[in-house]
């Protein structure tokens, strides 16, 4: 069926269609109150009166609005299933018609930070437009004067032909706040209603940075995403290709008026490549990433595995030698300081000894007072002579002696005197 061709405020049906079908306007007559919206899904009912049916769309204005109204007439009254077809299908074509304020788009969702932009239009004379975002008005528009800007967040352009004026309202900038309806209310004709969601981007990194794992073994990645609203979509890529969703999970968990995501990676290390962890929400031109390396090492043979068990024992094996050899030698040390330290220590006694005798005035040695001479003749025993000192010719039964020695005045080195109980000898030692 062809689309009926419209003649002031009658719709004449075409050649297709019955003769006695007609589609008009009716008025409710004049209000002081504004018109309220038209429904979507418009309400339909229907009477027989005579030969034909009649079939209202009506508003839910009540007076002061207008309602179209299907007519259709048929020869006979057992006829009437196509007349109210064609009906159903006029008010279907209709329903253009009753829409006398358009709003577009219906459904913005934006980018924080960005701009969101809606459409209306008015086919009828006009005097005011009031823009509102969420039930405050925040911009009016004269259809002599133009827009009213109050607030540079809020602005208006102009897109008006001769057939019908439309304008476009920009809020410059969303935030988070700004979610919910948006409404154009034309004065005295019709109020559409459209919603603004905003979507936030926020942070994602890879926990823990680069990975290394050996050949064959599985590497995992955590990635986090913070700050996002909605939840955003995580999924990841291994050396520039997808990674199955299969091998990843991805939780979230809602903060207040943001998100939290978490994403958790399994992959088979099998050569060294890049990660990268991508979340993103619709309105985003390109996702956000965060990379990190992942570097594969080859798993060692049993060959390698031997070589390196025996060379580890041998380093230790080395290791342990020289530290023994160390502790020895640092003992002989000590125990070889500690020695001459003990002879330094007894020289030095012997020798101050010495001194204090050589110091002492008047003495050189002591008496003894056990000392007589032998009746032999010759050299006296024990004493000195040019000749030097004389041995004892024989000694009686030994007796143990008793030595003095004292430094002798007229000749160098030690003069010993020895004695016992039978014989007595004087000794001079020379050095």
């Amino acid at each position: 069926m062809q689309k009926s061709e419209a003649k002031g405020r009658e719709l004449v049906p075409s050649a297709h269609e019955p003769r006695h079908c007609s589609f008009v306007q009716v008025d409710f007559g004049p209000t002081s109150k504004r018109a309220s919206p038209w429904s979507n899904a418009p309400q339909v009912s229907s009477a027989a009166s005579g030969p034909g049916v009649f079939l209202l769309l009506a508003p839910r204005g009540g007076p002061g609005t207008r309602a179209q109204v299907c007519a259709c007439s048929s020869g006979s009254r057992n006829n009437m299933t196509q007349p109210i077809l064609h009906c159903l299908l006029l008010l279907h074509a209709a329903r253009g018609l009753m829409a006398q304020v358009q709003l577009w788009p219906m459904n913005a969702t934006v980018l924080l930070g960005t701009n969101a932009t809606f459409n209306c239009s008015v086919q009828q004379q006009w005097v005011a437009m009031a823009w509102l975002l969420k039930s405050d008005v925040v911009l009016i528009i004269t259809r002599d004067h133009g827009p009213a800007i109050n607030n540079l967040r809020y602005t208006a352009q102009n897109y008006s032909t001769a057939q019908e004026s439309t304008w476009a309202f920009t809020v410059i900038g969303v935030r988070q706040n700004d979610t919910g309806p948006v409404s154009c209310d034309v004065q005295n004709i019709q109020k559409q209603t459209a919603f603004l969601d905003v979507q936030e981007s926020g942070t994602v990194a890879i926990l823990g940075g680069n990975v290394t794992a050996t050949q064959g073994d599985l590497a995992y990645f955590q990635c986090q995403a913070l700050g996002w609203r909605p939840a955003p979509t995580v999924s990841w890529t291994v050396e520039g290709r997808a990674v199955n969703a299969d091998s990843y999970n991805v939780s979230s968990v809602d903060w207040g008026n943001l998100f939290n995501t978490t994403s958790t990676l399994g992959v088979v290390a099998n050569n060294s490549a890049p990660v990268v962890c991508r979340a993103s929400v619709s309105t985003m031109p390109a996702p956000l990433t965060g990379t990190a390396f992942m570097s594969v090492v080859a798993k060692p043979s049993q060959r390698s595995q031997t070589v390196l068990i025996a060379v580890t024992v041998s380093i230790v094996l080395l290791v342990v030698i020289v530290i023994v050899i160390i502790i020895i030698v640092v003992f002989c040390c000590k125990r070889r300081n500690a020695k001459k330290s003990s002879y330094q220590d007894e020289m030095r006694k012997t020798r101050s000894q010495t001194e204090e005798r050589q110091n002492s005035p008047g003495k050189q040695g002591m008496d003894n007072l056990g000392y007589a001479t032998d009746n032999h003749s010759g050299v006296v025993h024990g004493q000195y002579s040019d000749s030097g000192f004389s041995q004892p010719s024989s000694t009686n039964t030994p007796q143990t002696p008793s030595t003095s020695c004292v430094h002798a005045s007229n000749a160098p080195g030690l003069v010993c005197t020895h004695h016992s109980a039978l014989k007595k000898y004087r000794q001079a030692t020379i050095v």
